[in-house]
């Protein structure tokens, strides 16, 4: 007979990975410094036409502040996720410090959201 898995604790999220948001110079980030928050949730949409990376996932704030880019290094397997129509991310920011370089002044975080129907199967 096959045992059902119990986790203690289900985390909320699982996080794949942080770095630093790409191009946050380039955009509005500074100019809008007083509206980033540690732990907000970003707005991301992928941009294929984009001219330096076919696979570029652009991030916003409030979907009306586009603050730069999940870097290049990161962004594939994510950006194929998207094109399949999969929204299955979330991406925070974990980080803020004004006196870093501007391409370190912000860190993000990207997690994959919890899918509530499996989690209940394993509580």
């Amino acid at each position: 007979m096959a045992l059902k898995p119990k986790l203690k604790r289900l985390e909320k999220k699982k996080i794949l990975f942080t770095c630093n948001l790409a191009g946050f110079h380039h955009y509005d980030g500074i100019q809008n410094w007083k509206k980033l928050k540690i732990g907000q949730e970003l707005a991301y949409y992928p941009e294929p036409k984009n001219r330096f990376d076919t696979m570029a996932i652009e991030l916003w704030l409030n979907d009306d502040v586009k603050l730069g880019y999940i870097p290049r290094e990161h962004n594939q397997n994510m950006f194929k996720h998207l094109e399949m129509g999969w929204d299955i991310y979330e991406v925070f920011i974990v980080s803020l410090d004004k006196k870093e370089h501007p391409n370190e002044m912000v860190q993000i975080s990207i997690g994959v959201k919890r899918n509530p129907v499996y989690t209940s199967i394993l509580e």
